[in-house]
């Protein structure tokens, strides 16, 4: 009785019915198929394909989750140290400055040739006029850096539209 088996050629063994393998005979002697082997040895099984794209693609995720995380958490580290100076320095600033702009529009009115009150009116009206323009330049250079700088993680969303486009390409 002669049936089909699998060789080592397909990196299988065992006894098939018929579907794929060298034919045997009894006597251990090869018959017409024995140069047959099975196209698809070297091919993994579809399956296990999809089960190891699903893994892959998990994976990528997964890393592209953790860039992600990692961008985001040092840019809020960045942005909280620099807020947290910026608040601990207001109280100090405000209070050099108020005692600045004093000093200032006493010195104005004591410039001026008129009586007392229009000396100091002209001397802190100066006063807040030169405050109302610096604090316009101010704030025009702070949007300015704000601007500059984004909480979006350029990176992450780049590494991920170049895998969209890969899976898109390679594996559709």
């Amino acid at each position: 009785m002669s049936r089909f088996t699998k060789t080592e050629a397909c990196g299988r063994t065992g006894v098939d019915d018929g579907a794929f393998g060298v034919y045997e005979d009894g006597n251990d002697q090869r018959g017409s198929f024995a140069r047959f082997v099975d196209p698809f040895a070297r091919f993994e099984a579809l399956p296990d394909m999809f089960r190891r794209l699903a893994a892959d693609v998990s994976s990528m995720v997964g890393l592209q989750v953790a860039l992600l995380k990692a961008e985001l958490t040092a840019g809020i580290k960045a942005y909280a140290w620099g807020a947290g100076f910026l608040m601990a320095a207001i109280v100090p600033a405000v209070l050099a400055f108020l005692f600045l702009e004093i000093a200032l529009g006493f010195f104005l009115a004591a410039l001026f040739p008129f009586s007392s009150p229009i000396n100091y009116g002209l001397g802190f009206g100066i006063v807040m006029l030169l405050d109302a323009i610096g604090a316009g330049i101010l704030a025009w250079l702070g949007v300015k850096e704000i601007n500059k700088h984004s909480l979006v993680p350029d990176r992450s969303i780049q590494e991920m539209e170049r895998e969209k486009q890969w899976l898109t390409n390679e594996v559709v």
